[in-house]
């Protein structure tokens, strides 16, 4: 990880702002999305000259200027050997279709369900597994989280049972840089330790009527957290007047926000809290997995090379990873 100093004691914040954690790790996780991403993202990442030479490509001298690194970068080539290689890592490991035993006492059809229509969009399990994998790959934070369709009691009953048959839930893949802040404790029934609390922050859209073709974006907080009872609550937060004051970006169609340290407490407001249920009872549990098993943050698994200081192009970077981690993997794959 990389290193932040803060103070023992904590300070008043708010829950849209992420734990020191989520920020000692962010760095690298633009890092390692950068390189994998291709050459656009990378020089994205690279749009200013930093101090401490935290750039992936280095400048050649230390006094060069913004406008002679403008330059510099624009030159530069990522031939997109490390993404090939990490795709081709995801296909070898997918290469085989899954083996699934689903419980006898479930419905007819639900393996059916499962393998073929997996995602709300009717995407199949290999699909879904694909993308979370390319996500792990990335950051090393992939999370799944199961959600439900947002049915209102009058909209629920206004179905016919066919209708109501189709309501499923469905898995989503969650990244990195949406989970703000991840606790675990002792579960209050149970008395074994497990996710306690899990805060995510995303835009989400809202259109007006006189213009319903482009969306204002709207910071949005959703806390889930287990009550004295052991059930699941979700708070939702919505930045103060339904606006975002804080830089949104959109790199090849993907919007995308920092989030910095000292947001105010009063900039956000609940607008909604939810208590899903399964089959009539509330849940006891907050239905969310990271990919690789743990809830501790870990580095992504690309850090040891993104973060080697090379004053060569991104292209001998590219090289340098492709000949030192992905060849052996691709060689070992190949013999099994």
């Amino acid at each position: 990880m990389s290193q932040l100093t803060k103070p023992s004691k904590s300070v008043k914040r708010s829950v849209a702002d992420p734990s020191h954690s989520y920020h000692s790790l962010h760095p690298l996780w633009k890092k390692a999305r950068a390189i994998l991403q291709g050459q656009s993202n990378t020089k994205a990442h690279d749009e200013y000259l930093e101090a401490e030479y935290k750039n992936l490509l280095l400048p050649f001298s230390p006094s060069m200027s913004q406008a002679q690194y403008d330059f510099y970068r624009s030159e530069a080539e990522l031939p997109g050997l490390t993404t090939q290689y990490c795709k081709t890592l995801i296909n070898a490991l997918l290469r085989k279709k899954s083996h699934l035993i689903v419980p006898e006492s479930l419905p007819e059809g639900t393996k059916e369900w499962i393998e073929n229509n997996f995602t709300l969009d009717g995407k199949s399990l290999f699909n879904f597994l694909d993308a979370a994998l390319w996500e792990e790959l990335q950051t090393s934070r992939c999370w799944v989280y199961v959600d439900r369709p947002n049915l209102t009691e009058e909209q629920f009953d206004s179905l016919s049972q066919e209708e109501r048959a189709t309501i499923a839930p469905y898995p989503v893949i969650i990244k990195a840089e949406n989970v703000i802040n991840v606790q675990t404790s002792i579960h209050p029934v149970t008395r074994v330790k497990t996710l306690t609390r899990w805060v995510t922050r995303y835009i989400s859209e809202k259109y007006d009527e006189g213009n319903p073709w482009h969306p204002n974006y709207v910071d949005t907080v959703a806390d889930h957290y287990l009550d004295s009872s052991g059930r699941l609550v979700i708070d939702y937060y919505h930045q103060a007047g339904d606006g975002n004051y804080n830089d949104i970006k959109i790199l090849n169609g993907e919007t995308r926000q920092e989030y910095k340290d000292g947001i105010g407490a009063s900039s956000f407001e609940k607008v909604d809290t939810a208590m899903p249920t399964m089959f009539g009872e509330r849940l006891a549990r907050i239905p969310a997995w990271p990919l690789n098993g743990h809830y501790e943050p870990i580095e992504p698994m690309l850090t040891p090379l993104i973060d080697r200081k090379f004053h060569f192009t991104t292209s001998y970077l590219e090289e340098i990873t492709y000949f030192m981690v992905l060849l052996p993997i691709r060689q070992s794959l190949s013999q099994t």
